[in-house]
């Protein structure tokens, strides 16, 4: 039994009304979540196609720090350009979205040099959103500096497990 207070064709249909509404909605949801990201840093990079992207929304500040700004806000550009690491990524990237993975593509870390003279530590993530494939470039001075505590650590017990094996040898022979 279906009741309609309003003109109505059974199978519901959804009314011009609502339907501007859930685009309202989307546009929204879109627009909040760009707001998020920039305020997190990190910058949204649609691709468009092979060699070419457009920035999602504003840019980060920190954009303009690293590159001429007037660049990447064409409709089209190749991120390789700004940031010669991305070369490499990006052709990863490719293989990836071919594959249509639904996980993320991390990149290594890179540092870039502000104009400035300030180094700043990045990280790249390729990711597939159905029809939409995205680079998200984001700063990551916190986990880049981890990262070099646990690779000096290691080089430091390295370096005294190499001591102790000498000294081991050497009491050996002493004895």
């Amino acid at each position: 039994l279906t009741i309609c207070f309003f003109p109505c064709n059974y199978p519901f249909q959804a009314s011009p009304l609502a339907e501007l509404g859930a685009k309202k909605t989307e546009r929204k949801t879109k627009a909040d979540m760009n707001t998020l990201l920039n305020t997190l840093g990190i910058l949204v990079l649609e691709r468009i196609d092979t060699k070419s992207f457009r920035i999602s929304d504003d840019p980060p500040t920190w954009l303009s720090e690293f590159s001429d700004s007037e660049a990447w806000k064409k409709e089209r550009f190749f991120p390789g350009d700004a940031f010669v690491f991305l070369v490499n990524f990006l052709m990863e990237a490719e293989e990836f979205w071919k594959e249509a993975k639904k996980d993320v593509l991390k990149s290594d870390f890179w540092i870039e040099t502000t104009r400035a003279g300030t180094e700043v530590p990045f990280q790249a993530s390729a990711v597939n959103a159905g029809k939409k494939k995205f680079v998200l470039i984001e700063q990551v001075a916190d986990a880049y500096e981890l990262q070099q505590n646990i690779l000096q650590k290691a080089r430091e017990l390295q370096l005294a497990y190499d001591r102790l094996k000498r000294t081991e040898k050497e009491l050996r022979k002493a004895k």
